[in-house]
């Protein structure tokens, strides 16, 4: 759908409407994201820290609409997923495989996050 803007100028108030119209067209514009997952690929964490695993990671469909609430996880051996959050049992090098599909291209996304664990 393509969103239009009009501008209407009034004497005395034309400055105002000008910068408004300036700023609603700035906004309207807003190019879509990219289909895909993005997010980091390395992190590491202290062995006691608490890890969201959805934090810091957005996913969009290829029309630009956000599919994160989509992304399902596999984690590698030794962690353990909770309530949205990862603990891992030891310290070390983890994978998080995150996958996404785009129903509207019959796509599926995939992102590899590498965690480290190290001692606190």
């Amino acid at each position: 759908m393509k969103k239009s803007l009009k501008i209407f100028i009034f004497a005395g108030s034309g400055v105002i409407l000008c910068v408004i119209a300036i700023v609603l067209a700035v906004i309207l514009s807003k190019p879509k994201e990219q289909a895909g997952i993005y997010g980091e690929s390395k992190i590491t964490l202290m062995k006691s820290e608490t890890f969201y695993y959805l934090d810091g990671i957005t996913a969009y469909n290829s029309k630009g609409n956000s599919i994160k609430h989509k992304i399902t996880i596999t984690i590698s051996d030794g962690g353990t997923e909770e309530n949205g959050k990862i603990i891992f049992e030891d310290l070390g090098v983890y994978a998080i495989y995150y996958t996404v599909y785009d129903n509207t291209v019959q796509k599926t996304y995939n992102k590899t996050l590498i965690v480290t664990v190290v001692d606190d």
